[in-house]
């Protein structure tokens, strides 16, 4: 398809779908006619993936022009090469992060298909869902969602990749080390059967981030250990290295950033440094917020440590004043400490001192947090969107 005919069908779909939808709507359908090649969108209030028909149970139309007519050459391609290139757009369309596109990724499912033949799903949106819902922080949703596709012996291998990524992200932010890893590891028996290098870059980059998750929240409780520490270091490796391998891998900062501050774990200053130097600059606007005031935290720290104390102290303060109400518990953590102990080197104990407890209790506000996490988790909502 020509790129500005792509262009043109992903607008219309989110035109057409920026209307109000009836609440009786549970799924969509994209149905394409042939001589001549147009395509049109209709509403459906039933959705059974067992069942072909589902698609005829239409219930609502958006209003006018619900048409979309594709180029003359477009109509002389195979059947199978037109289905295979708007389900594509489809797919691409219902993932761009699109107000409208955002809205029908919350339906049961999006289909594109010859009218009168055979349905091919576009979307195994309860997995997209469940991993949406992670990031967004809701836990009994994402669980939810994730549990009904591995439930689901009809969900495709995709799915159930996606739906492991997301549990396993729940458990690791419930402080469920064990449980997440054993959820990444089933993760990648999936992606191995995929054969997919990206998701293999995505699962390898997930899985690093546990075990840095796990090596910082140690280091806070005072059970960091040299194995647990090396471990994290190598899986960051790991994961940069072969994302790095790729013609198009995915984005290396956060690992980098994360690679970065396993070093001041390990009193790698210089390495650290050097790491923060070359990377912190180009997270400024990858959309890292909060990852970014952690490395400025610990660069500053960095600084201290090797007798830079004006630019540490310039920098412990940026990440002081970049900390507020939406800042995660576990970076105020990291921030207040560090400020701490540049404080102490200072010789300004009370203010070390305050900046210790406000520490502290950060950590106790996270530990909070992941009880309630792991409290949640362990509720088996029986609810899914089959």
């Amino acid at each position: 398809m020509k790129e500005a005919t792509r262009t043109h069908f992903l607008n219309w779909l989110e035109a057409m779908l920026s209307a109000a939808v009836p609440v009786e709507v549970v799924a969509f359908s994209l149905n394409l006619y042939d001589s001549p090649f147009w395509a049109e969108i209709v509403g459906s209030s039933y959705f059974d993936p067992d069942d072909e028909d589902w698609a005829c149970e239409e219930c609502w139309r958006p209003s006018e022009p619900n048409r979309f007519d594709f180029p003359d050459d477009m109509a002389e391609l195979h059947w199978e090469a037109r289905l295979a290139m708007v389900a594509a757009c489809v797919q691409d369309w219902l993932h761009s992060g699109l107000p409208a596109a955002r809205k029908s990724l919350a339906s049961a499912a999006f289909a594109v298909g010859f009218v009168d033949g055979d349905l091919a799903l576009v979307g195994e949106c309860e997995s997209a869902l469940a991993l949406f819902m992670q990031r967004e922080g809701d836990v009994r949703a994402a669980a939810r969602y994730a549990r009904g596709v591995l439930a689901n012996r009809a969900a495709t291998l995709e799915s159930r990749y996606r739906a492991f990524l997301a549990l396993g992200s729940l458990h690791q932010d419930a402080y469920d080390y064990e449980e997440a890893g054993r959820l990444y590891r089933e993760a990648e028996d999936v992606v191995r059967k995929l054969d997919d290098d990206i998701a293999m870059a995505s699962w390898l980059q997930r899985s690093a981030l546990t075990h840095a998750a796990h090596a910082r929240q140690a280091a806070a409780l005072g059970g960091l250990d040299a194995r647990m520490l090396k471990a994290a270091v190598e899986a960051l490796n790991r994961s940069i290295a072969f994302a790095g391998a790729l013609p198009e891998g995915p984005d290396t900062t956060l690992d980098h950033l994360l690679l970065a501050e396993m070093r001041v774990l390990q009193g790698r200053y210089a390495d650290a440094l050097a790491l923060y130097e070359r990377h912190l600059p180009s997270a400024e606007g990858e959309g890292f917020l909060h990852e970014v005031t952690a490395a400025t935290a610990d660069c500053g720290h960095c600084c201290m440590q090797l007798g830079r104390i004006d630019e540490g102290q310039a920098l412990l303060l940026s990440a002081l004043n970049r900390v507020d109400e939406s800042t995660p518990s576990d970076v105020r953590a990291i921030v207040h400490a560090n400020m701490a102990t540049s404080l102490k080197a200072a010789e300004r104990a009370v203010e070390a001192e305050q900046h210790r407890t406000l520490a502290g209790m950060a950590w106790e506000t996270y530990a909070h947090e992941q009880r309630e996490a792991r409290r949640l988790l362990a509720h088996d909502p029986t609810e899914t969107l089959h």
